[in-house]
């Protein structure tokens, strides 16, 4: 969308698949013990932990461990990003030829 604006991406970083996926452990564990998840879920989480998202964690911790872990999670934040921050600028319309600005 940001190309078809025609603005040119200078930088583009996308986190969050760890806290995305982390919420939806702490919703299914919420769900499977009865409560209900009206409001504001994020604030709700609060230690301790139910066991589902204390396994996701070491899970994670494991994963980045890995000579490629980082790679990994970089790809996956791209995949299913939280958030992402994407710098662009117009770009100059120039003439090469002339070097003039149009």
């Amino acid at each position: 969308m940001v190309e078809d604006a025609g603005l040119v991406i200078e930088h583009r970083q996308a986190t969050g698949f760890f806290w995305v996926m982390g919420m939806i452990f702490f919703w299914a564990s919420e769900r499977a013990a009865g409560r209900d998840l009206g409001g504001a879920v994020r604030d709700r989480i609060q230690a301790p932990y139910p066991p589902l998202m204390e396994s996701w964690a070491h899970t994670w911790q494991d994963l980045l461990a890995q000579p490629n872990g980082l790679a990994i999670k970089q790809m996956l934040d791209q995949f299913m990003p939280k958030s992402q921050v994407i710098i662009a600028r117009k770009p100059l319309d120039c003439d090469a030829t002339s070097g003039r600005m149009e």
